[in-house]
């Protein structure tokens, strides 16, 4: 049986936790948490372990820990109101917006990443992120697009174009790695092969060849097809 990828999920609406569990518990096993220090303390205890999460998914907004519970609650009606108010708000200016505009930029994100596949591009939009259908946002992660949202502060802007440059370079010099590591092995295999086909037609060219063949059979060839399966074996995980 294929062991499910493992998610650890905290949140502290149940029902959230109980849609995402229904839609996709299928094809991951889901822990999902709703106090902080009992997903802190599994965070911990499941560090390095095999069971551990494979993906983390934190909810944003969690309530405020007031000491006065009738405040507390009065705070999370209020909060819960003006999530309706913003979400009917979000409805409501799709059709507005999407008369007005279409997002053009999917568009230009396909062609953009098909001329530079390695480039970092990020989605540059004000509150397009908020009305965008989901097949648009899975258009953008498949291209491995980025967002940025405009009127931010300049600094976290600067922040995230160096951090995306930062991520590229790291990218580059890993290919950079991979494909002298196999150039190494691809060398190394030449010359072994090479080494082996030597000893042979020595072995053919001397009087007194059975013993050195029979130790080219017993030992070279073999090893030279271990190596060639390590070489392959090693090939396919970096690819």
């Amino acid at each position: 049986m294929i062991k499910k990828p493992v998610i650890y999920y905290i949140d502290d609406k149940k029902n959230w936790r109980d849609k995402f569990f229904e839609n996709h518990h299928k094809e991951f096993e889901i822990y999902s948490f709703g106090i902080d220090t009992e997903f802190k303390d599994q965070l911990v205890e499941a560090k390095g372990k095999e069971g551990g999460p494979d993906i983390i998914l934190i909810d944003l907004f969690h309530p405020r820990k007031h000491t006065d519970i009738d405040k507390q609650k009065k705070a999370e009606d209020k909060g819960n109101k003006a999530i309706e108010l913003l979400e009917k708000a979000i409805n409501d200016s799709k059709l507005p917006i999407y008369e007005a505009w279409e997002p053009y930029g999917f568009e230009m994100l396909k062609f953009a990443r098909e001329h530079y596949p390695n480039t970092p591009i990020a989605i540059y939009t004000q509150q397009g992120l908020s009305v965008v259908e989901d097949t648009d946002l899975k258009t953008v992660s498949e291209l491995k697009g980025e967002w940025l949202l405009k009127g931010r502060d300049p600094i976290y802007e600067k922040f995230r174009l160096e951090d995306m440059l930062n991520q590229n370079e790291a990218l580059k010099n890993s290919e950079i790695k991979r494909l002298k590591m196999k150039r190494i092995n691809l060398i190394s295999m030449v010359l072994l092969t090479i080494i082996v086909f030597a000893l042979l037609l020595f072995a053919w060219l001397i009087n007194d060849s059975v013993q050195l063949y029979q130790f080219i059979a017993a030992f070279i060839v073999p090893i030279f097809l271990a190596f060639v399966q390590i070489y392959i074996s090693h090939f396919e995980k970096k690819t």
